[in-house]
C-alpha cells in the first residue's frame, strides 16, 4: 500500500492527539444485532481499508493505539464469547504444553479434545464452547493456545491483511467490534480522500442502544485513578 497522506510524527510512528472516542458497546448481544444490522457497510469499509492510500505501518500504528484504549476498559471475563463460538488453531507446541498442564501423554490428550482442522495446519477443540472455559474464565490459562493468548490479534503488525478476519470477529468479540467501529472514525478525521470517493462514509446505526460504559480517551490520565 503506497501513501499520499502523511501522519505528523509521534511515537510509534502515530501522532494520534488527545481525544475522546465514542461510548463503547460491550453487550455481545448488541454487538451480534449491530454486526448483523450494518454487514454491508462494515464489508464497504473492508474493501476500502485493503485499498486506501496509508501506508501498512501507519494504518498499523492507528489500529495499535485504539486496540490499546479500548482493550484498557473492557475486561475480558466478563464476556468469555470467544470461548464460546471459536475455534482456535493449536500448534504442536500448544498440545504439549496443555497435555503437561493436565498431566496426559499429548496423545492422549489429542484423541480426547482434538480433531485436526480441515483448513489450517494443526488441531482445533472437537466441539464448542471450549472444554475449558469455566464461568467465563479460563482453567488452563498459563497454558492456552498461542491463538488464544493472541486473540483478537489487533496488536501484530500489517493490519491489512488480517482484516478480513477482523471483520469476522466484528459479531464474536466486544475489542474487535469497537477497534472497527473507531477505526472508521480515526480515518473519516484524516479527511483521506479516497474515503469519501470509494466508501460513502456513514455512521453505524447505535439508536436502539445505551452503552454501557462512559466515554474514555485516548491519551488522557483516568481522572479517578491518574493511571488508566
Amino acid at each position: 500500500m503506497q501513501s499520499a497522506h502523511k501522519l505528523s510524527p509521534g511515537k510509534g510512528g502515530c501522532s494520534l492527539r488527545s481525544y475522546k472516542i465514542m461510548r463503547l458497546v460491550t453487550d455481545i448481544k448488541d454487538i451480534e444485532m449491530l454486526a448483523a444490522e450494518n454487514e454491508d457497510h462494515n464489508w464497504r469499509f473492508r474493501c476500502f481499508v485493503k485499498g486506501c492510500d496509508l501506508k501498512i505501518e501507519e494504518l498499523d500504528a492507528i489500529v495499535h493505539k485504539l486496540n490499546d484504549a479500548v482493550t484498557a476498559k473492557i475486561y475480558c471475563q466478563t464476556c468469555g464469547n470467544c470461548c464460546r463460538v471459536m475455534h482456535p488453531i493449536l500448534k504442536k507446541k500448544d498440545i504439549q504444553r496443555l497435555a503437561v498442564r493436565l498431566s496426559l501423554p499429548a496423545s492422549e490428550f489429542e484423541k480426547e479434545y482434538l480433531v485436526k482442522d480441515e483448513v489450517e495446519d494443526g488441531y482445533t477443540f472437537r466441539a464448542t464452547p471450549c472444554p475449558f472455559l469455566s464461568e467465563n474464565s479460563c482453567a488452563v490459562y498459563s497454558a492456552r493456545p498461542e491463538d488464544c493468548r493472541s486473540f483478537p490479534h489487533l496488536h501484530k503488525n500489517e493490519f491489512v491483511f488480517r482484516i478480513g478476519g477482523v471483520f469476522s470477529n466484528c459479531s464474536v468479540c466486544p475489542i474487535a467490534y469497537n477497534v472497527y467501529e473507531l477505526l472508521k472514525d480515526e480515518l473519516h478525521k484524516l479527511k483521506i480522500e479516497s474515503f469519501f470517493e470509494e466508501y460513502e462514509y456513514k455512521k453505524p446505526n447505535h439508536r436502539l442502544l445505551r452503552p454501557t460504559r462512559k466515554a474514555i480517551t485516548l491519551t488522557e490520565p483516568c481522572k479517578a485513578c491518574g493511571k488508566c
